[in-house]
This record gives C-alpha cells, sequence and structure tokens, in this order.
C-alpha cells in the first residue's frame, strides 16, 4: 500500500470528475477557466464540460430549477484538484494572489497541503498537492496519519516560479471529493460495507475513505 509512484488515479476505485448544477452558468464557466485554470472541452444546451489536457474533470449545468443548496445541507461540501506537485501549488497560490482571489483557508494535513476556497455560487474548492507516500506515516492498523495544521502560505508563495500562469498542468485530476452527512456512523456503513471502501483515517466527526 505504501507505494511511492502511486497517485490517486491508479489506484482501483477513483474520483473521475465531478458534476455540478450551477445557476448561472457563463459565470461560473469563466471562474473555473480563469481562477481554476481549466478548458472548455464540450458544450451542450444545458452546459459544459471542462478539464486539463483532454481530461474531463468538471461538467457543469444548468436549468430552470437551479438553486443554492442551504450551506448545511448533505451533499458535496467540495470539489478537491489534485496538481502534479508543490510547485504546481505554488504557481496556483501566486495566480490567485496575482487576480485578487479570495481563501477560505489553508492546511498542512501531513499527507498532502491544501488551499480552500470557494466558487462564485458557493461551491467548495480544494487544489491540494499530495506528499510522496513515502513521507506518509501509516499506523499498525493500516490507517494513515493525517492533521490540520496552517500551511504557510508566504513560503509557499515565495518558492514559486512568477513565470506567468497559464491553467493547470497535465496530471492535474479530481484527487477526491468531499461530503456533508448527516449522520457519519450512517455514512460509514454505507461507504464502507456497500461501497467496499477503506477507512483511512477518522476525526471527531469526519472519516476518510480510499481504495
Amino acid at each position: 500500500m505504501n507505494d511511492t509512484n502511486s497517485h490517486a488515479i491508479d489506484m482501483p476505485a477513483f474520483v473521475d470528475h465531478s458534476h455540478l448544477t450551477v445557476i448561472d452558468l457563463p459565470m461560473l464557466s469563466a471562474f473555473y477557466q480563469k481562477v481554476m485554470g481549466l478548458s472548455v472541452m464540450d458544450t451542450s444546451a444545458s452546459g459544459e464540460t471542462l478539464g486539463v489536457a483532454g481530461r474531463p474533470l468538471l461538467t457543469l449545468t444548468t436549468g430552470s430549477n437551479a438553486a443554492r443548496a442551504p450551506r448545511n445541507a448533505p451533499g458535496l461540501f467540495h470539489t478537491a484538484f489534485l496538481v502534479p506537485n508543490r510547485r504546481e501549488l505554488g504557481r496556483w497560490l501566486a495566480h490567485s494572489a496575482h487576480n485578487n482571489v479570495p481563501l477560505t483557508g489553508a492546511s498542512d494535513h501531513l499527507v498532502s497541503e491544501a488551499i480552500y476556497l470557494d466558487d462564485p455560487e458557493g461551491n467548495g474548492i480544494e487544489i491540494y498537492r499530495d506528499r510522496d507516500r513515502a513521507e506518509w506515516t501509516y499506523v499498525a492498523d493500516g490507517t494513515v496519519k493525517m492533521a490540520t495544521h496552517r500551511l504557510d502560505l508566504q513560503a509557499l508563495y515565495d518558492e514559486a516560479p512568477k513565470d506567468g500562469w497559464t491553467g493547470q498542468e497535465n496530471g492535474t485530476v479530481i484527487g477526491h471529493i468531499h461530503l456533508q452527512v448527516s449522520d457519519i456512523p450512517e455514512a460509514n456503513a454505507f461507504f464502507h460495507d456497500v461501497l467496499g471502501l477503506d477507512i483511512m483515517t477518522s476525526y471527531p466527526g469526519a472519516s476518510f475513505f480510499a481504495t
């Protein structure tokens, strides 16, 4: 399991892409292109599919019944875009800073470094890079050690090339999705017993699943 060559999309099951129902399709599409660096790959009467280097990552659709969900409603909490390395995370941070993109947080999770923001309709976004799996700490029961420490954004920005950012690099994928649920034990039973995923770590009020 502790394979230094492993990648999120090399796992037996992985998140291929995310699908959002939005109210203002042109505005949201422009945001994911300009801010998140995705490119439009396909269009239809009701939506668009965006991606990186020919790989579809995000579908946006709209309709007359599209509406914002309450912030505390069960459902998607954020879509997590996994970039290839720390350099690319820093390049995106510099891009966001130069374009005054508001962030909602930034954390060092030991296994990863993550930056958080919302799109214009309040859909959560994480953009992050994984540390090499050789740097992860596994415990005897097979789970992995995680934490939520402050990420030094200034250091990440200072290390980043300032050579002009033109979009996400090839290799950017959806690393995971974060769901908000109303009952953790019930959700654990579904994702573990029904879908067959493994719990990689648990916090009070949160479980992390993988294959």
